[in-house]
């Protein structure tokens, strides 16, 4: 796995292991900001035990958590100690408070449960290579909001307990294609591009700025997925940028400049829009480098092909030649700097 525990995330870690004691078929990955470093002493330690079966009621100390949910053989559903029925499988658990830590969230799933996960991965990620009119990859009605939220968060996790399992469920090859179809539904198009350069020509530099700005933050977010950060909330954006690896300081810098900087008046407004577009169109660049490089993901020749077949007779309107146009940009990455494309000049 990719992540290394923040300091408050080994001292989380040490609590877990007196708050529970797994099994030894289990695989214990601990997730969510304590383990990417962007939390604090506040923040849920999140954590998935994943085994053949889930446990059982009888097996655990459920009085030592303040919230619990468990399945009883005949369905029923219970969330308190008095109503839960010895042979009744264990789902969560929940502590609010773990020795001075924020709280401890353990849910418990199934290796078949996972592995169901996997295989949605395989068959989103095999559309999403294999075809343009796909909406960019997929929406969360493709996995449930639930599970969407939590294969990101697990992929990015800390494996503490039989890390071989977790590679054999969720390796690498699994958590490339899931950043790549991540990608392709968060990828802006030509749509948000020209509502940014529209604003600038009609000399609503505040609008344009705003735009660029949203923009910028769009194909941020980019390139971190396809540098495989499985981050997938959106209030962690901006805080993404900082974890690109160090060949993109130089550019996270600037990102980060220009993300947080001051756009008050308006002669700040003007200048945004062509610095930020600028950006973007190295950002482009860069998105199209880590994908070429990343043997899992399709190279992005083999997009732009299908794009080319995709809008093959069909450019007699000026919105298909404009998104054809887009699309040959981001997975053409030509050297054409965004503000010339658009015709926007800084003076």
């Amino acid at each position: 796995m990719l992540n290394r525990l923040s300091p408050l995330g080994k001292s989380a870690s040490a609590r877990l292991a007196e708050l529970y004691k797994h099994r030894p078929d289990q695989t214990v990955v601990i997730a969510g900001s304590l383990v990417t470093g962007f939390g604090n002493s506040r923040s849920d330690l999140d954590v998935y035990v994943i085994g053949e079966t889930l446990p059982l009621a009888h097996e655990m100390d459920l009085k030592q958590y303040d919230f619990h949910v468990t399945v009883a053989p005949d369905g029923t559903v219970a969330e308190r100690d008095d109503d839960t029925a010895p042979d009744s499988q264990v789902k969560e658990v929940f502590k609010y408070s773990n020795g001075g830590l924020g709280p401890v969230h353990i849910t418990f799933l199934t290796t078949s449960q996972v592995e169901k996960l996997r295989d949605r991965v395989e068959e989103v990620f095999a559309r999403a290579a294999a075809t343009v009119d796909y909406m960019r990859g997929y929406d969360t009605a493709d996995f449930g909001y639930t599970p969407f939220v939590f294969l990101g968060k697990l992929l990015q996790g800390e494996c503490l307990a039989n890390p071989e399992l977790f590679e054999n469920l969720l390796g690498q090859e699994i958590r490339s294609k899931f950043c790549f179809i991540s990608y392709r539904y968060k990828c802006p198009t030509y749509v948000e591009m020209n509502d940014a350069a529209g604003s600038w020509e009609a000399g609503d530099f505040l609008m344009a700025a705003l735009f660029s700005r949203i923009v910028l933050e769009s194909f941020s977010w980019s390139l971190s997925l396809l540098t495989l950060d499985t981050n997938t909330n959106p209030k962690w954006v901006t805080k993404c940028i900082t974890a690109w690896p160090e060949r993109y300081r130089q550019l996270s810098q600037t990102c980060l400049s220009l993300l947080l900087g001051d756009i008050s008046n308006e002669a700040a407004q003007k200048a945004f829009t062509p610095k930020a577009l600028d950006t973007v169109d190295e950002l482009i660049r860069a998105c199209v480098r880590e994908q070429d490089a990343n043997p899992v993901m399709p190279k992005s020749r083999s997009l732009l092909a299908l794009f080319d077949d995709y809008f093959a007779g069909r450019l007699t309107k000026d919105a298909n030649q404009q998104d054809y146009d887009w699309e040959k940009r981001v997975y053409g990455a030509d050297s054409l700097p965004t503000t010339t494309l658009y015709r926007i000049k800084s003076d």
